[in-house]
């Protein structure tokens, strides 16, 4: 009985075996990334003004998007790969589990997105350069004004609870299986 069931266990895994190997490259890459990220912010920190935004932006535009997290955008982008694989471990031991902290670190995922400004706000800051009345001018710093509020609102919010609490429900299932060592599950 014991090699048969192996024998389904290896089956399944090889059919995960490629987001197995994407995730593990999506690490590596987040790895790279938010060291990267940590020292752009600490050579540049991020202006406290639209205005400050928009001179940035026209000064240095690919510093601008990073300094809106462009690279926190991508780094998002690459846990959806990881939460697969995660799923793909853990699955078989506590299924309901892992579907919920899925779909929770998916919707969480997904909430980041339309919350980070970085790109509206390159589009804003040339419109707000050759703008050629205080009217324009005015329009465009108070739809900065917006997408910097839209920025910490309720959908960057909900993208940190809802990865959170995926985070703590897959720590959970880690906990309880002997696929992963204890350490790996309370990190």
């Amino acid at each position: 009985m014991s090699q048969l069931q192996s024998a389904i266990e290896q089956k399944v895994l090889s059919g995960w075996r490629s987001i197995y190997k994407i995730a593990t490259y999506s690490t590596i890459i987040m790895l790279l990334l938010i060291p990267l990220q940590i020292i752009i912010y600490m050579i540049s920190p991020p202006p406290t003004t639209v205005e400050g935004f928009f001179s940035l932006y026209q000064r240095n535009w690919l510093l601008g998007l990073f300094n809106l997290d462009l690279i926190y955008l991508v780094t998002t982008a690459l846990i959806i790969p990881i939460y697969l694989a995660l799923y793909g471990l853990l699955h078989g031991e506590n299924k309901a589990l892992m579907v919920l902290a899925l779909t929770i670190g998916f919707i969480g995922t997904a909430a980041y997105f339309p919350s980070n400004p970085c790109i509206e706000m390159l589009s804003l800051s040339h419109k707000y350069a050759i703008a050629d009345s205080v009217t324009q001018s005015t329009l465009y710093i108070t739809a900065g004004q917006s997408l910097l509020e839209t920025y910490k609102g309720t959908a960057f919010n909900v993208y940190y609870v809802f990865n959170a609490i995926s985070l703590i429900l897959i720590s959970k299932v880690m906990i309880k299986t002997k696929k992963v060592t204890k350490l790996t599950s309370y990190s």
